[in-house]
């Protein structure tokens, strides 16, 4: 049995993402391939290369790849498919958006978003919104599956000395054309990366409460679209964790960004009855 894992990269470096399904790939048995396929991507294919449980690195490279484009990626991956018991993506939007293409070619069932591997053939995976988690077993031949990233560990990025195999990169499928891409930088945690995500609901209209950490290891808390301030004017700060005795922690809010006035009295009752709540929760 070996499983291949999709990696996601820029062509110079491997996402970190592309750790956690290495790391559920390797709680399935058998050895872990990992496939690169970009354009020039060869300092990815050596990244990939060293991570610590991967045995080869499946290098593709060519123009039709420069842009991971989802119909040529897809079309790559089903070119080695053959050989592979397991075909690993994790579940951010782009393997999303190769791993229904790949599963419905190979005409097998999809295994979306595991957080846990029961056995080379089950697994588990929240349903209903997270509120219940179901184990399910599939029979297929071949396994096509994304992984939660949060639900596993991230594999060593160094440390490894898998082999490097260049393999042929497909032509253009035809049926999409890379355009151009805008992409806007935030210090906020990315969403898939996140140790906590609260969505905000009523009290908070709308809002997004997303925990990670900064650039010097403190946890960050980040408020997203508090359409319960009536400027529409995002907050964050930073939550500094301060000793308590018995050995837990609390925080306290170390730096905080813009501010504005709320709509009514009501919304600040509200902010701080939820904020109360989550560090309550933190600290359980």
């Amino acid at each position: 049995m070996t499983v291949l894992v999709i990696a996601e990269h820029d062509n110079a470096s491997i996402k970190g993402a592309t750790l956690n399904a290495v790391s559920a790939a390797s709680q399935l048995g058998g050895d872990v391939h990992v496939l690169v396929a970009g354009q020039n991507a060869a300092a990815a294919a050596q990244a990939a290369s060293q991570i610590v449980g991967v045995a080869k690195v499946l290098h593709a490279d060519g123009a039709s790849l420069a842009h991971g484009l989802a119909e040529n990626v897809a079309a790559q991956v089903l070119a080695i498919a053959g050989g592979y018991s397991h075909l690993v993506f994790a579940a951010t939007a782009s393997g999303k958006n190769v791993a229904p293409r790949v599963a419905a070619k190979l005409d097998v069932a999809q295994l979306s978003e595991i957080t846990k591997v029961v056995s080379a053939d089950t697994f588990e995976r929240p349903i209903y919104a997270g509120n219940a988690i179901a184990t399910v077993q599939s029979s297929d031949a071949v396994k096509v599956i994304t992984v939660r990233g949060t639900a596993f560990d991230a594999a060593a990025a160094t440390g490894g000395s898998a082999a490097v195999e260049t393999i042929t990169a497909v032509g253009d499928a035809g049926s999409s054309a890379f355009v151009g891409n805008e992409l806007a930088k935030s210090e906020r945690p990315e969403l898939t990366a996140a140790k906590v995500i609260v969505s905000g609901g009523r009290a908070l209209e709308g809002g997004v409460v997303v925990f990670g950490n900064d650039k010097h290891g403190h946890d960050q808390i980040t408020f997203a679209s508090f359409f319960s301030l009536a400027t529409r004017v995002a907050t964050s700060g930073t939550l500094m964790p301060a000793p308590r005795l018995g050995g837990s922690s609390t925080f306290k809010v170390a730096r905080r960004g813009a501010t504005s006035t709320p709509k009514a009295a009501g919304a600040m009752v509200s902010m701080g009855f939820f904020l109360a709540f989550m560090m309550l929760g933190r600290v359980a």
